[in-house]
């Protein structure tokens, strides 16, 4: 296996870990913080999924949320392995978002059984529907670049045949 994806997964594991301690050690002696007239930091701390969907004290719910990206994060691995030769490099560096982000939110699970969110983009009275950090934003960059290249290349190469 190439050395490139698993630097990336790393780096974005790293980024993402030490934004969530930056911003948590900003936020310390405060709910929230203004950076400009489109970001604000803000303390949320979610046990859901993505826009906290499933947000829930329980244990069962939470053990089986961590259960369920488990085996999401691991199927997501093996195809990443399977599929590497094939890709180009705008997809490897997608995938290794993808796993990579991935993992930093998992992570924080496995630790304090929530995600750390803090970015809250608005303009003006109109707020961004969710709350993120940055392994958010590098799955949906990961997401936004795969499916580019599944739309856009898929139709080159149809046409060529």
């Amino acid at each position: 296996m190439r050395l490139l994806p698993l630097l990336i997964i790393f780096s974005v594991i790293g980024i993402d870990y030490f934004s969530k301690i930056y911003v948590q050690n900003i936020l310390k002696n405060q709910t929230h913080l203004i950076l400009n007239d489109y970001i604000i930091l803000e303390k949320i701390y979610n046990k859901g999924l993505i826009f906290s969907i499933a947000h829930s004290d329980s244990i069962f719910v939470n053990y089986s949320i961590l259960f369920i990206l488990t085996i999401i994060i691991l199927y997501l691995i093996y195809i990443f392995i399977c599929i590497l030769p094939k890709l180009n490099d705008y997809l490897i560096i997608a995938w290794s978002f993808l796993i990579g982000g991935g993992l930093g939110n998992f992570i924080d699970r496995l630790i304090d059984n929530k995600v750390f969110d803090f970015i809250v983009v608005h303009y003006k009275d109109i707020y961004f529907p969710g709350v993120f950090n940055l392994a958010d934003s590098f799955i949906s960059i990961a997401l936004i670049i795969i499916l580019f290249e599944h739309f856009f290349t898929q139709d080159e190469k149809n046409h060529k045949i």
